[in-house]
């Protein structure tokens, strides 16, 4: 029998989680709950349904990264079961056109110790969200002999639970922060209703949000349930639309958090935590202006990161300034994505040949040449996929120090492209000196010679560019190196284009 179920807080070593799937994933229609969650200028007003295959593919397919990231550091990773969660359900009390998801686990169950508890969410859609992780409640209750397998009291959500007509589109962010600020949110008090991403576990202390899905009757269940733990209620008055804890206050290890700079902790809160010695330090700004399509959270999704031990943290790749901030705290970081989006620009040279990829089948091959700067989801999305050759700068000189000559490496390298060619030339593929106001400068890289002499290659194997172009020149005022060197590459591949084409 083995010992499976055991957290009491966000920052132990992580050793198995439950990461979730976007099958089937549904936006539901609206319904007393989610109709006030939904900010009244989002593209999600109105709109029901399947996601686009598209956005669930992708879902999918950043949710895979994750679980290669977890398991290649040895934690070990179950998966729900999806339903079909755009089947209309229904109660004694309540009738609901569609369900959800089971994307996100941290929503619908609640681990304390050896306990995982399944919530008594607020929406009706999310009722059922419960039952696609039972075939793993079952599995860790046959395995686990500790194992406590529990439920919450279900909610009966009726009319009753909820303040109809709570916030009109005529309603102004002024006074929906005014409601935040009086506690004043669409759940009422009659049955407790609360969403486990509302709780924020420190070992005894329990930290629940009160807001749009978690109610003040919730809070009172969970004193008398666990009488031995402290329950302590947080507000967080900037936040106009106040779901879920991680977007606004999230610890990284002991004595330390971040929190949301538009929605700080209030000062009697605040004062737990620092009459304990806890640092509450103000996360860095998103990259993003944006959020995601289709998405019920905020920009601030920066900052919900996954904490896998006191000094390692899982970020969103694109959210550099994040990245850079939990750097500065001493943890290291772990970029998590397969860079589609560069500080909110989705089409940015940054991530192009992701694109290119997913979107353009017709690309038999892309070779990467130089490369030495590069995230781990980035190098494992290379090492998997055979339309990808990766010709790492590293790699390049040891061969050279090895004696093997620059002509035999880049005719390696011409042999792993079909017979028509675009070329892409990242300028800062040269090495510093050529380029030294380049906004990613990295040591290591071609010397000009090199670069020219592969294209030489490229042209004498007989192979016909197609097209090219040249990013990421960054000439300075005083100093033209950047600009003469781009100058002169945009010449070299004009000629080795007209002499690849030929007749």
């Amino acid at each position: 029998m083995a010992k499976i179920v055991s957290s009491w807080n966000d920052w132990d070593p992580l050793k198995r989680v439950i990461v979730g799937r976007c099958d089937n994933s549904v936006i539901p229609p609206e319904e007393p709950a989610t109709s006030e969650k939904v900010p009244v200028d989002s593209e999600m007003r109105g709109m029901w349904g399947l996601r686009p295959s598209d956005t669930v593919a992708r879902g999918n397919e950043c949710l895979e990264n994750l679980v290669k990231i977890l398991e290649d550091r040895g934690v070990v990773v179950d998966r729900p079961t999806p339903l079909q969660w755009n089947q209309a359900i229904g109660t004694p009390d309540f009738r609901n056109d569609s369900m959800m998801t089971c994307m996100p686990p941290r929503d619908i169950l609640l681990t304390i110790g050896n306990e995982i508890m399944a919530a008594a969410n607020s929406f009706r859609c999310r009722y059922f969200e419960y039952l696609a992780y039972w075939p793993l409640m079952e599995e860790y209750f046959e395995q686990d002999p500790d194992f406590k397998w529990t439920q919450a009291p279900r909610p009966r959500l009726t009319d009753r639970s909820y303040k109809h007509n709570y916030y009109d589109e005529k309603i102004t962010l002024e006074e929906r922060l005014v409601r935040t600020a009086n506690k004043d949110f669409v759940t009422t008090e009659v049955e407790p209703m609360w969403d486990a991403a509302d709780v924020m576990r420190m070992g005894k202390d329990l930290f629940i949000q009160h807001g749009l899905t978690t109610n003040r009757a919730a809070m009172d269940w969970f004193q008398r349930y666990y009488p031995e733990y402290r329950v302590h209620a947080v507000n967080f008055p900037g936040d106009p639309y106040p779901i879920h804890i991680d977007a606004t206050f999230v610890p990284l290890r002991p004595g330390l958090i971040i929190n949301n700079p538009h929605r700080p902790l209030p000062e009697p809160q605040r004062a737990i935590f620092e009459a304990n010695d806890w640092q509450i330090v103000e996360a860095a700004q998103p990259a993003h202006t944006e959020p995601p399509a289709l998405c019920y959270s905020s920009v601030w999704l920066s900052m919900n990161c996954l904490v896998l031990d006191p000094k390692t943290v899982i970020v969103e790749a694109s959210e550099v300034h994040q990245q850079e901030q939990m750097d500065k705290l001493g943890m290291n970081v772990i970029p998590c994505d397969l860079r589609d989006a560069y500080e909110g620009f989705e089409f940015s040279h940054a991530s192009i040949m992701f694109n290119v990829l997913r979107d353009v089948p017709q690309v038999t091959k892309i070779a990467q040449v130089a490369v030495r700067d590069f995230s781990e989801s980035e190098a494992a999305l290379a090492a998997s996929s055979g339309r990808i050759a990766t010709f790492d700068d590293l790699s390049l000189a040891a061969a050279l120090f090895r004696g093997e000559t620059w002509d035999a490496q880049c005719r390696c390298i011409v042999d792993a492209l079909p017979q028509e060619v675009y070329v892409s030339f990242d300028i800062d593929a040269l090495t510093f000196e050529n380029c030294p106001h380049t906004g990613t400068p990295v040591s290591g890289g071609l010397t000009f010679n090199q670069a020219v002499w592969l294209l030489d290659t490229l042209t004498r194997s007989g192979r016909r560019i197609i097209g090219f172009d040249v990013v990421e020149v960054c000439p300075a005022p005083d100093q033209r190196i950047d600009a003469i060197t781009g100058a002169r590459m945009l010449w070299k591949l004009c000629g080795q284009t007209l002499k690849s084409n030929e007749s």
